[in-house]
């Protein structure tokens, strides 16, 4: 269901959340820097496996609407002049990996920087999925046959680009790793499927933010360190609770955006937006829900202050400054 706002409200709402996504799109642009990776990565080593003129023509049969999700996305992802979120799953997770893993060309490096980009690639896969809408909601016979074309192309594209992280994710050779990214994809899809009626308290809401938008870093962190711990010399030991630490500072780095979306959406007017944190609504909801994002930011100073110094450190201190402080 769309919601018409009123101009002044959708204004600002625009102008609020353009400057928020002018500065997520400068952060990453330096994590893209210190990294060495471009923010199209996951894409490009597709086209790179001779996959590209499958990938340009599933792109040439959208819907002719533009206000089609799968076209929104498709602008995401494939336009360099929006700033988006593109590639901060990957960057996270290979930031990580750099903390610990200091030999940039060692085997041990290229499978960590390989699951970070099929990480990505899920994450585009279901979001691809997550376009798919309601015949029923169709006005008119053109726009229900326009939504069931759509509905197809969402579809066969998050179908391919999830095969395609999958046969990454097998290259790997780690069964333990496989393991681990198997059950954060059965986690979004379990994640998506209590988003799709209205979530009505907090704590439904907090577990299928959980598992659709946290599970896939926070396992994927634990695995990226899990790989260096296995192929390492006596030199370079790792503590045992380190993976675990990772993958919960991964999973606290993306509840802090979470939150922090939904109370910017909030507050710049965007009140009746889909599955907003519930308790927004609520008698003084605004105030719980800045303590409930104070509480996850305290949590990712925390962890930060045990690992150890260096750029990767100073990059994610500036990136969770930034979502406390840009709500």
């Amino acid at each position: 269901m769309r919601f018409r706002k009123k101009p002044c409200v959708a204004r600002n709402l625009s102008l609020r959340l353009s400057s928020r996504n002018s500065e997520m799109g400068m952060m990453i642009s330096r994590m893209a820097q210190e990294t060495e990776l471009k923010r199209d990565a996951p894409l490009k080593n597709l086209y790179q496996k001779a996959q590209a003129s499958l990938v340009f023509s599933l792109f040439s049969k959208l819907p002719s609407s533009k206000t089609h999700p799968l076209n929104t996305l498709k602008d995401k992802y494939l336009s360099p002049t929006i700033d988006s979120d593109m590639g901060l799953r990957m960057y996270i997770l290979v930031l990580l990996s750099r903390m610990f893993n200091h030999d940039r060309e060692g085997l041990v490096y290229l499978k960590q920087v390989q699951l970070a980009r099929l990480a990505e690639l899920l994450f585009i896969a279901f979001e691809i999925h997550g376009c798919i809408l309601e015949p029923s909601a169709a006005k008119t016979l053109d726009e229900k046959h326009e939504i069931e074309d759509g509905n197809r192309l969402s579809v066969i594209a998050g179908d391919f680009l999830m095969a395609a992280a999958s046969s990454q994710l097998a290259e790997i050779e780690n069964q333990i790793v496989v393991d681990q990214i198997s059950k954060s994809i059965a986690d979004i899809s379990s994640g998506t499927l209590q988003e799709l009626p209205v979530l009505c308290s907090e704590q439904e809401w907090l577990k299928a933010k959980l598992q659709r938008d946290v599970s896939l870093v926070k396992r994927a962190a634990w695995s990226t360190i899990t790989l260096q711990k296995d192929q390492i010399t006596e030199e370079q030991l790792i503590a045992d609770d380190v993976p675990k630490h990772c993958g919960q500072f991964a999973a606290d780095l993306m509840f802090l955006k979470v939150i922090n979306e939904d109370i910017a959406k909030y507050t710049s007017g965007q009140t009746e937006a889909q599955n907003l944190l519930p308790t927004l609504y609520d008698s003084n909801g605004l105030s719980r829900a800045n303590v409930l994002s104070a509480e996850v930011y305290d949590r990712c100073k925390i962890s930060l202050a045990v690992f150890p110094d260096c750029q990767e450190k100073k990059i994610f201190q500036d990136y969770i400054t930034m979502l406390i402080y840009k709500k």
